[in-house]
């Protein structure tokens, strides 16, 4: 969308080819607030009217379409979003003058290749460089002391890094999803390196971590491959969770002998006296068994470890964290000690000690599994990525279930939740391609956020009728669903919640919602029948076009509902009809009101079947009962198909007739309840062919042998059904 208003804006200005910087003045100073032109390259210039440019305002270049822009060696400052979307932008000088980057400066200048940061820069904002894809090489100024998060977040071409000695904290996300970053170097005087700082990214095997750092934040070397090997410095006092979670390359965490707070044993973190297990390194091989000493294992503690395929929790274990075993993607089970107080485990599955809760399921179970009677409670990720998993029983002793329990079961086809469960948590099925079907309870009385987001094979959704909220991208990205049912219990529907659902063209919104999120329905959305007031809406619900109708009964309504305008619905017309007409009656037809439940039945003639109803040509249904919400004028067709075998009689020769000609032309007539569409014939165990005519049809010219002669016919339909042979046996005489 940004790259379109770019484009608009050009076509706006093409009559001018005159740049135009618009600017305020403040403290005898120039502050440029918007440029519009086209000049290649852009020269910010030192003075404007007479004034020195001091300043670029926010946004005062965005979407600029120039590959060079020169900044004035003026400007001290380069505001919020200064020249974000610059998408030629191929380089930039920052000027040794500016103090100050604001947030998102740079923006997504995808082709931005080469930036130099002047000296004085103190500050970088918020995502200042981030998605600056083509962007190679940076340097962070000594001087440089506040860093905003994400500043090179996703800088997918970054390859090496120098961080300035004035940088005492590496900010969250600072080099988020920055895959090629293989050269940084952490300079001592760091305190902090913060949650997911170097996620995703290339980082040197053995990274040197320097002794000034004290905290080590959540996932902030997550997913980094590459790295082998880790050491925790002494001065080390706080390491998030999954700080080294899906280090597939990563065998050797060790600590410090001086530090205070943690410790290693066998290449694995440990608190300092070796009771609470933290990370273990992804890299390593086989199975593990928690040491004795182990009281409590930290929440994803073995993140990402496909390497482990067995686990053994002693009895000291007393409190296990959420997802202790997400992406262990070859563990096959979980044994527990039998002496232990708190946990044990079944089938390799792992339970609270009374079997009330269960935790975790190997992601390596397979086939079908039914929990077993006494679980209360499906745990956070349980089931997460259980991709062999075919098949689920739910019993009614379950009352919840909990946050993303079996997002990523990607071979679940179908699931019925009992009505005993009056909870399912936040992504509980996300990521569940397989998923064709899914019985939700009655007893819910929301539909959680993200809860079935990304279920592709998921085709038609019955929203419970208590259910009082629909969340945000509850159903997001389930590109088949076509069919919704929103109960009249409803009263708000969340952003997202049916974004890029393709194959949702109709939706009927009950009288009880009262509001919608933005973007809640797909492009593909064509008609939207409103039963009650309009909702009220924060920005567009609808991604494109869609034609809006309401009941001429319902108030509050105008000639336009978020962006589009509005038609008061009237009633529709339904026609029903049969091919062949002799195949069948029909009936259900008749006029109805908007978005109104109509049932069509279709009953076969004898010697017919019912095939299945049509619209335009278009299967709509194989059954003869076939239900269905109006959504405009509809024609109907029911589809029989002829089961009757035509009849076939032969008029001559008769059977045992004796004939003195040398040659004959057999006749007969065949019939059928529609269409004769061919008479076979063979005569003496020739060959078969096809007689001239069908209802009334010949063999002619058939050689008579002398004495016996035999003659087989038969009649086919258009539909392949045949009649019975008819033999006729006669004779040839001198």
């Amino acid at each position: 969308m940004k790259r379109i208003a770019v484009l608009l804006l050009a076509l706006l200005l093409a009559a001018s080819s005159k740049a135009t910087f618009f600017y305020t003045t403040t403290n005898n100073s120039v502050i440029i607030t918007r440029y519009l032109g086209f000049d290649d390259p852009v020269v910010i210039p030192d003075t404007l009217g007479g004034l020195p440019v001091v300043a670029i305002g926010d946004t005062a270049f965005a979407g600029c379409a120039a590959t060079n822009i020169s900044i004035s060696t003026n400007v001290v400052s380069i505001g919020e979003s200064a020249f974000e979307t610059c998408y030629n932008l191929v380089s930039i000088d920052i000027p040794n003058a500016v103090t100050n980057v604001g947030d998102y400066a740079f923006l997504e200048c995808d082709s931005l290749a080469e930036i130099a940061i002047g000296t004085n820069v103190i500050s970088l904002g918020e995502g200042a460089f981030e998605n600056c894809t083509s962007l190679a090489d940076v340097v962070i100024p000594n001087n440089a002391t506040a860093i905003g998060i994400a500043v090179f977040s996703g800088c997918t071409d970054l390859t090496n890094a120098v961080i300035g000695n004035g940088v005492e904290s590496i900010a969250d996300s600072m080099f988020f999803n920055c895959g090629k970053l293989n050269s940084v170097s952490i300079p001592n005087g760091v305190t902090y390196i913060g949650a997911e700082a170097f996620f995703g990214c290339s980082l040197p095997p053995g990274l040197s971590i320097p002794g000034s750092v004290v905290s080590i934040g959540i996932g902030a070397f997550a997913n980094c491959s590459t790295l082998t090997s880790i050491t925790i410095p002494e001065n080390t006092a706080e390491i998030g969770n999954s700080a080294f979670g899906n280090c597939g390359g990563l065998t050797n965490i060790s600590v410090s002998a001086d530090n205070l707070n943690y410790g290693s044993s066998n290449g694995i973190l440990f608190n300092k006296s070796l009771t609470s297990l933290l990370a273990y390194p992804g890299g390593l091989q086989g199975s593990y068994t928690i040491p004795g000493s182990v009281t409590n294992v930290e929440a994803e503690a073995f993140l990402g470890c496909t390497g482990l395929q067995n686990i053994i929790i002693p009895e000291s274990v007393l409190n296990i964290g959420d997802a202790p075993f997400y992406k262990c993607t070859n563990l096959k089970q979980i044994v527990v000690s039998k002496g232990n107080l708190q946990y044990s485990s079944s089938a390799g599955i792992l339970f609270n000690k009374d079997h009330t809760t269960l935790i975790a399921c190997p992601e390596e179970k397979m086939g079908a599994y039914m929990i077993p009677h006494t679980v209360r409670d499906v745990g956070f990720d349980a089931f997460a990525d259980c991709t062999g998993l075919s098949q689920i029983t739910i019993p009614k002793s379950v009352l919840s279930i909990e946050d993303v329990a079996f997002a990523g079961c990607s071979s679940l086809t179908k699931i019925t939740v009992p009505d005993s469960v009056t909870n399912i948590g936040i992504a509980a099925f996300e990521n569940c391609y397989g998923l064709k079907s899914i019985k939700l309870p009655d007893s819910i009385t929301s539909i959680a956020q993200n809860l079935c987001q990304a279920c592709d094979s998921l085709t038609n959704i019955v929203i419970p009728s208590g259910v009082g909220s629909i969340d945000d991208w509850a159903f997001a990205f389930c590109t088949n669903l076509s069919s919704v049912l929103i109960p009249n219990s409803v009263t708000n529907i969340g952003d997202g919640a049916f974004e890029n659902c393709d194959s949702l063209t109709n939706i009927i919104i009950p009288a009880s919602v009262a509001s919608i999120g933005d973007d809640a329905f797909s492009a593909s959305l064509v008609n939207a029948f409103f039963l009650g007031s309009p909702p009220s809406v924060d920005d567009t619900i609808f991604a494109d076009f869609v034609n809006v109708y309401y009941l001429p009964t319902s108030s509050g309504w105008t000639e336009s509902f978020s962006g589009w305008p509005t038609v008061p619905a009237m009633p529709w017309t339904v026609t029903v009809s049969g091919l062949p007409g002799n195949g069948g009656t029909v009936s259900g037809g008749g006029t109805f009101a908007p978005a109104s439940s109509v049932t069509v039945r279709a009953t076969a003639n004898k010697g017919f079947a019912f095939a299945n109803w049509t619209i335009d040509g278009n299967v709509v249904a194989s059954t003869a009962k076939y239900t269905f919400t109006l959504f405009g004028d509809t024609d109907l067709q029911a589809n029989f198909v002829d089961t009757a075998a035509p009849r076939l009689v032969v008029l001559y020769p008769h059977v045992g007739q004796k004939l003195k000609t040398a040659t004959i032309s057999a006749t007969g007539r065949a019939s059928d309840n529609v269409d004769v569409a061919a008479v076979y014939y063979q005569f003496n165990q020739g060959a078969w062919a096809i007689a001239s005519g069908t209802t009334n049809w010949s063999a002619p010219n058939l050689q008579l042998n002398p004495g016996r002669n035999v003659l087989n016919v038969y009649a086919m339909d258009d539909q392949g059904n045949f009649s019975k042979t008819n033999r006729v046996v006669f004779f040839g005489t001198p």
